[in-house]
């Protein structure tokens, strides 16, 4: 029964209203526009985008939208996020059921509320991005490799572990792989046991952990002769892990996004960690039994969850190429070790140390900082967004009545209920968020409008075109356009003899390029500022004489 109400409480937050704001760019249009092709031309193989072959990601995630947009006929906001809230709630099931299984009872449940309630997960399983899915499959394939090396085998476990690695690398690429062998090989290492990790079978899991992709790959090879997959891992993997491709960033970039993205639990997992890797030796029980009276594992398993999220989060950290969303996997280890901090505590097993009391007063002080919110909206107002007053207002009265609920329990040394109201608070905050500020920003996000704008001034004959490439206009418009890519291009395409052209672009570029644009004309624009975009009209130019 208890699963239950679980499975239900976690489909009401995460299923519902996944539909009532648009695709928001940069990359929700972009993968929307891509499954949306694998349907409507019938090529399941490859990915395209604008009529032309997408080689950043391999096309699991796709495959999903393409599918559950197959009743509806199209890929809309809804069937597009679908494959994320899915593997969202698989997720939050399978980080439970390993919490209560594995660390106790009581540390599931808390778990599923923590993981619920971090800002990172919630986001990314409300909206059409790629790495819910491969942190559903990261996660398995981990927990299934660490309870086949501490039961000494399993051919179930076994099968998991590659099956799930296999499809990981369908969604994401080596990634789906690399991540699972690298945590388990550094935790084997620590553990001084690295022979554990033959117990996984390479010598037949490898080339299974390969048969999927390289069955793909064989199959692209023979319906695409000119795609070459050894050229596009150099340029999306090797490239964006060497220089960083599109988001080049500092190593000490998570250093800050880390905390920002695991919003509030974050401010807790230094100590929740600490606490797992001390187990035992700071433990005022030693911890025999846990809340039903049930013996529990030692620290090997609390050290292996460590393991997990440092691992990640040096890895990511060395790539250059950055994105707070990249270390989505490492979230289900960081919700169990503060979950299981939690039950500790609870249990009465260990102190709360500096480090937990000052991680929580900073949860405190960022909730209380969110009454400020109405007088940051008076002084920055955000044009073509109605209602923000009054969200922000209610954002800010949650902020504020959590924080003092949060801090009042802290100054009275009730951790446990102090924990209670920080996951009550921030889940409120994000529901909020979801169900009233994304959709009050739509119309400031989307790009819907200007879209259709387009679709409507577009003529029979008529050339379009773009500076910047913004999938978000071909989504929504249903027209191909050409990609200008540079300054030079777009006079030499402006000025070029022919019938009407059309074009979008950014108002700084506008501003720079308009001397040398001859008879182009505003049509439309959306946003304000210098990253308003502009639909312009160019008349048909005769050749010249």
């Amino acid at each position: 029964m208890a699963w239950v109400i679980l499975v239900v409480a976690a489909a009401l937050v995460l299923l519902p209203g996944l539909g009532n704001h648009d695709l928001w760019a940069p990359d929700e249009p972009r993968y929307g526009q891509i499954s949306r092709e694998m349907m409507t031309s019938g090529d399941w193989l490859l990915p395209h985008v604008n009529g032309r072959i997408y080689t950043d990601k391999p096309p699991g995630w796709f495959w999903c939208a393409a599918v559950l947009s197959l009743p509806g006929g199209d890929v809309t906001p809804l069937t597009a996020r679908l494959p994320s809230a899915l593997a969202a709630l698989g997720l939050l099931l399978l980080v439970a059921w390993w919490g209560e299984c594995r660390l106790g009872t009581g540390s599931g449940t808390r778990a599923a509320v923590v993981l619920a309630s971090t800002f990172l997960f919630f986001n990314l399983g409300r909206s059409a991005h790629l790495d819910m899915l491969l942190a559903l499959l990261v996660s398995l394939s981990l927990l299934a490799g660490r309870d086949v090396m501490a039961a000494g085998g399993g051919h179930g476990g076994l099968l998991l572990f590659w099956l799930a690695a296999a499809l990981g690398v369908l969604v994401k690429g080596p990634l789906g792989l690399l991540l699972p062998l690298l945590v388990l090989t550094v935790d084997r290492l620590v553990a001084r046991r690295p022979r554990d990790l033959l117990l996984l079978r390479p010598w037949y899991g490898l080339p299974l952990a390969f048969a999927l992709p390289l069955v793909w790959l064989l199959a692209v090879s023979a319906t695409h002769p000119g795609y070459d997959p050894l050229s596009v891992i150099d340029r999306h993997v090797l490239s964006r892990f060497g220089s960083g491709l599109h988001h080049a960033r500092p190593f000490w970039y998570f250093a800050v996004h880390f905390f920002a993205e695991l919003m509030p639990w974050g401010f807790l997992v230094p100590a929740a960690a600490w606490a797992a890797w001390r187990f035992g030796a700071i433990s005022r029980t030693a911890e025999r039994e846990d809340e039903a009276g049930t013996p529990v594992p030692g620290r090997e398993r609390r050290r292996f969850l460590v393991i997990w999220v440092v691992v990640i989060l040096i890895f990511f950290s060395l790539s250059r190429e950055k994105r707070g969303l990249y270390i989505m996997p490492l979230v289900p280890a960081a919700a169990l070790l503060v979950a299981d901090y939690w039950r500790r505590l609870r249990a009465g097993d260990l102190r709360p140390g500096g480090l937990f009391k000052g991680g929580l007063g900073v949860i405190a002080a960022f909730s209380l900082a969110l009454g400020a919110l109405p007088f940051v909206l008076a002084r920055r107002p955000v044009a073509g967004a109605p209602g923000l007053e009054t969200l922000f207002l209610v954002l800010a009265a949650l902020g504020v009545a959590g924080g003092c609920a949060v801090l009042a329990s802290l100054l009275r040394r009730r951790m446990s209920a102090a924990l209670s109201l920080a996951a009550a608070t921030f889940l409120a905050l994000l529901l909020v968020y979801a169900h009233g500020l994304q959709p009050a920003l739509d119309t400031v996000r989307s790009a819907r409008g200007l879209s259709q704008e387009l679709a409507r001034s577009l003529q029979p004959g008529d050339a379009v075109a773009m500076l910047e490439w913004r999938a978000a206009y071909l989504y929504y418009s249903g027209v191909r356009m050409e990609e200008l890519g540079s300054d030079e291009a777009v006079v030499a395409w402006m000025t070029a003899p022919g019938g009407r052209r059309l074009l979008l672009l950014r108002d700084e570029a506008w501003q720079r390029l308009r001397p040398r644009l001859g008879t182009a004309r505003e049509l439309a624009s959306r946003g304000t500022g210098p990253r308003r975009v502009l639909l312009l009209e160019r008349p048909e130019r005769p050749p010249p004489a």
